[in-house]
């Protein structure tokens, strides 16, 4: 397990049990390392507070919006004033809020995933690396998502801002590579966090556990990682080949309250891809209308070869390979 002792870590995101920002936080103060907590909910940061000292883990609180860049600067400088330094900085905080169309995404959606995902680790990373640099050197750990490492369905806004942590990161590790400040992020598929289960309602859906994510967390900030930088970490579990689309939609149907009737309407049991369409058949002037290819081979997007059968009329029609040729020889 790693070892945080000595060490002073900043998470945001905290403040609600059950979620992730939660469970990274107890396992780096599990971990010994000594704690300030920054969230936009001051009332839940002061629970969290109780419930670690309760452990016996040393913890502060910042309330603050961190989509403004006062509010990261006051939890820069909190860590600072109560621990003396900072060592360690995990930007957890973010959230999901569109799901559809993408003709459909309206520019305050588009403002709240961007402000809510990208700016608060851009704000937080931009407090964080002075009191890094006093140290010496440090860790930044930013929370990408699946959505930047495979394509996923009506997401084009949550991707574009996750996208943009992901830029951010590898940006910050080439930047600071000689000041001993290592920059990574971890882009996790669906966790089984209460919200999900309580909204994706599917007791068969493969989610990522909180354990996986928060090892994979204090991992990369550790010691131990030290030659790792600039790397956009996948952590899919179970999920490694399920998107999730067809469970968004309904978690969203539900926490809205509205259908989403208009895109879904009309699509067969194809999931997300919408109806299958059966491949047009082969005619051309040969007249080799029953050679037709099948359909792409959905693991690869190498087209499979015509069927035997299809090559055997093929060959009785034109003649082997080079068999013009060689009869053309004759000829001459």
């Amino acid at each position: 397990m790693a070892d945080f002792r000595g060490k002073v870590a900043l998470v945001t995101g905290v403040g609600r049990v059950g979620q992730i920002g939660h469970a990274v936080a107890r396992g780096l103060g599990r971990a010994g390392a000594k704690l300030l907590l920054a969230d936009v909910n001051a009332v839940g940061l002061a629970d969290r507070v109780k419930e670690f000292a309760g452990e016996g883990i040393a913890a502060k609180a910042s309330a603050g919006d961190l989509t403004q860049p006062e509010a990261a600067r006051a939890a820069a400088a909190a860590a600072q004033s109560h621990f003396g330094g900072l060592d360690v900085v995990i930007n957890v905080a973010g959230g999901f809020f569109s799901y559809g169309p993408f003709t459909e995404v309206k520019p305050e959606t588009l403002d709240r995933e961007i402000a809510v995902n990208f700016k608060t680790a851009f704000f937080m990373c931009q407090a964080a690396v002075p009191a890094l640099l006093a140290r010496g050197g440090g860790v930044i750990v930013n929370f990408a998502s699946i959505a930047v490492v495979r394509s996923l369905m009506h997401m084009a806004a949550y991707s574009a801002a996750k996208s943009a942590v992901a830029g951010l990161t590898r940006a910050l590790a080439r930047e600071y590579r000689d000041a001993d400040i290592r920059v990574n992020a971890v882009a996790p598929a669906t966790v089984r966090t209460a919200d999900n289960v309580a909204q994706l309602n599917d007791p068969q859906a493969p989610l990522v556990e909180l354990d996986e994510v928060v090892n994979t967390v204090l991992f990369l900030a550790s010691d131990e990682a030290s030659a790792i930088t600039g790397q956009i970490v996948p952590v899919t579990g179970k999920a490694a080949h399920w998107t999730g689309d067809r469970h968004w939609a309904r978690a969203v149907r539900l926490r809205r309250g509205a259908a989403l009737s208009r895109f879904q309407a009309g699509r067969g049991g194809n999931g997300d891809r919408g109806p299958r369409r059966r491949s047009p058949r082969r005619a051309d002037s040969r007249g080799l209308e029953r050679c037709r290819r099948r359909p792409p081979d959905r693991r690869s997007s190498r087209p499979r070869l015509p069927a035997p059968r299809c090559r055997r009329e093929f060959r009785s029609h034109h003649g082997a390979p080079g068999s013009r040729r060689r009869h053309a020889a004759k000829l001459g």
